[in-house]
């Protein structure tokens, strides 16, 4: 049996299969195509069966998206460590 790739429920006509990544809060796959982000297991996403196109379109845009992924992830851990800081110095040392 084949694997399945995740894809975009956002367009059909062009089959594009999501990315796995933590870069975005609450969402594990995200789209290069349209930016959809969407969570698991409960996130809107459509099951495609893997061939060699999907699986070299997947590498391209894995490969195309890294910079961009790598900005955001880090965009992240610096506005959640300004928030850690901002909070230490409430008195909430012990909670962080």
């Amino acid at each position: 049996m084949e694997a399945a790739y995740k894809t975009c429920p956002n367009h059909r006509e062009y089959v594009v299969p999501l990315i796995m990544t933590f870069a975005f809060p609450g969402a594990e796959f995200w789209c290069p195509y349209c930016n959809c982000q969407t969570g698991w297991p409960f996130g809107n996403t459509v099951e495609a069966m893997a061939d060699e196109e999907l699986a070299n379109r997947r590498r391209v845009y894995k490969r195309m998206a890294e910079p961009y992924l790598i900005i955001i992830k880090l965009s992240f851990i610096s506005r959640t460590r300004s928030f850690v800081s901002e909070w230490r110095g409430h008195g909430f040392r012990d909670a962080l």
